[in-house]
């Protein structure tokens, strides 16, 4: 429900502004030139992977997990825009911190007393693009289509408890972290509206697919009840794949001359 309502805004933010912003004067916009802004949207995606531990998945038969995440972005970018005819060909690099976070937990089958519960949180921390745009102008709008290279920051915890009767509380045995950096690609499209005095708004749609990565999760057991305190823990894994789909509005100021605009009467 929230994803569809801020599609729907996303669509509608242009449409809205652009009989109040148009130009009258008749003259297209020139998109040729450097230019710097800033963003927000929401980002949302999955982490497609299978538990690993040392000495194979024993207890585990199914330990393929997909955790969804979600959460907001905002950030900052910058690029640069050549215009040939009805054309226009231009670059652009961001980066956008995000609160997206999912969490999964992979539990032993039930075949004896003793459960092992193993649960994953994981989160993005920051990503960034960089990406060729190509555009054909209409008037003061600039409909494109974007792609290139995308890499993202993340971080995972993990918290192993153990049952040693299902009918009484658990305690935990080991907690680990890991940070990856993940690398891949993106596709996707959007629409900006020149404002005049140099300014434009621009929505956006991406998909951002950042490759596969193993997540080493490392840390110590805390089991007071038993021996081994303090022992390090590392034999637990997580080879995950990561896509993400995000939508965001931005604000540009590109350099150089000046466009006057004049509000439609």
């Amino acid at each position: 429900m929230l994803r569809s309502g801020i599609c729907a805004a996303f669509g509608v933010l242009l449409l809205s502004a652009a009989p109040v912003l148009a130009h009258d004067s008749g003259k297209p916009t020139d998109w040729t030139g450097l230019y710097i802004g800033a963003h927000a949207g929401h980002a949302w995606g999955d982490w497609d992977g299978t538990l690993e531990t040392t000495g194979g998945n024993v207890g585990y038969s199914n330990p393929n997990r997909s955790i969804s995440a979600d959460g907001w972005l905002g950030g900052l970018q910058a690029g640069y825009n050549s215009q040939f005819k009805g054309v226009v060909v231009g670059v652009e690099a961001d980066i956008s911190w995000s609160d997206s976070d999912g969490s999964g937990t992979f539990d032993t089958d039930q075949t004896g007393p003793a459960v092992f519960s193993k649960k994953h949180d994981l989160s993005l921390d920051y990503f960034g693009t960089a990406r060729v745009r190509v555009g054909l102008p209409t008037g003061h709008f600039l409909p494109y289509l974007t792609g290139g290279v995308a890499w993202g920051k993340t971080d995972g915890d993990l918290a192993v408890a153990y049952y040693p009767n299902p009918a009484n509380p658990p305690f935990g045995i080991s907690g680990a972290s890991t940070r990856e950096h993940h690398v891949g690609w993106t596709l996707g499209g959007g629409v900006e509206l020149a404002l005049g005095g140099n300014w434009s708004l621009k929505a956006e749609y991406l998909h951002i697919d950042l490759g596969k990565e193993k997540y080493l999760f490392k840390g110590e057991v805390f089991n007071i009840a038993g021996p081994g305190v303090g022992a390090p823990f590392d034999t637990d894994s997580f080879a995950s794949d990561l896509t993400l789909d995000t939508v965001r509005v931005g604000l540009n100021y590109k350099f150089g001359g000046r466009d006057e605009v004049v509000p439609l009467k």
